[in-house]
């Protein structure tokens, strides 16, 4: 941190460390990521749910308050429901069609990063950590 009070010598050691533990953990992360990609990946949601529906009214305008019908429940505060679907990266990365194409045109899945991808191997992103 402070060369001129240390010796030139301790603070490049320092580095050195630093740089090998870098390396070492890179080799690491490498090394799992080729393991993940031996499987194929699979299918996290067997069928999606939708939890929209059509609500009666939601068209009807009123024009002597100046409001849709649906208007009433907007100034109130709701809270976010908690996700159905979350991803699971040790379970779900594996291969797809996208790294059998030889083209670098291919995302990332945005299904597979929500958790809720119905494809599994046959979907054209890849379906692992960027």
């Amino acid at each position: 941190m402070y060369p001129e009070f240390y010796g030139k010598n301790e603070v490049k050691k320092v580095n050195i460390d630093y740089e090998v533990e870098l390396d070492n953990y890179k080799n690491s992360k490498e090394i799992q990521v080729h393991e993940w990609m031996q499987k194929p990946a699979r299918k996290q949601v067997h069928e999606l749910k939708k939890d929209t529906a059509y609500v009666e009214g939601n068209y009807d305008y009123n024009i002597w308050y100046d409001k849709y019908l649906t208007d009433r429940n907007a100034n109130k505060e709701e809270e976010r429901p908690v996700s159905m679907y979350k991803c699971k990266p040790e379970v779900d990365t594996g291969y797809t069609k996208a790294d059998k194409i030889e083209g670098k045109g291919t995302y990332f899945c945005n299904y597979f990063a929500r958790g809720c991808c119905v494809e599994g191997v046959n979907c054209r992103f890849y379906h692992r950590v960027p």
